[in-house]
């Protein structure tokens, strides 16, 4: 099964304003996605953003709706854990909202930072997938400048933290 995270479509005008949705938030999802992730045989995963970025998926329930609104089981949902920790959510949000819809999680630090390298409680994090019986896939979107020059410490300082705070290098 291929995972395919689409940002945007070039060919495809799926510019909607909240107001022109009417309430309903499946608007910005209009079925031209459906058939596309249906046809192409592939899973979409919904990621939330920053309010400062976005007026339509900022919480796990906006995921949730979106996703019942579009009735696709090719539509599933993420979590960032940067973005989850700026709106005040945690994962026991996300898996009440989404549970088994909840297929992806990227692992960052505040400001998309290693794991350990900013503020967030990443170990409690993990341990909340782990209680939560998450088995999704699990990605580190590092996007700090500060890596951009020694990629190769970041996987190390990756390695490092996964070795010293849980148990899938053991």
């Amino acid at each position: 099964m291929a995972a395919i995270k689409f940002r945007s479509v070039p060919d495809l005008d799926i510019s909607i304003s909240h107001r022109k949705m009417h309430g309903s938030i499946a608007g910005i999802l209009c079925s031209s996605w459906v058939l596309i992730v249906r046809k192409k045989n592939v899973e979409l995963m919904l990621e939330e953003l920053k309010v400062t970025t976005t007026n339509v998926l900022i919480k796990s329930s906006d995921l949730k709706r979106m996703i019942e609104e579009t009735g696709s089981s090719h539509i599933h949902g993420m979590v960032d854990l940067d973005q989850m920790t700026y709106a005040e959510e945690s994962i026991d949000d996300y898996m009440d909202n989404l549970g088994a819809q909840l297929v992806h999680v990227h692992f960052n630090d505040r400001g998309h930072t290693v794991p350990g390298d900013g503020d967030y409680p990443m170990k409690k994090y993990y341990k909340d997938l782990k209680r939560r019986g998450y088995e999704g896939t699990i990605s580190f979107e590092i996007c700090d400048r500060r890596y951009y020059c020694d990629p190769d410490k970041v996987i190390d300082d990756i390695t490092e933290w996964l070795r010293n705070n849980t148990t899938e290098l053991s």
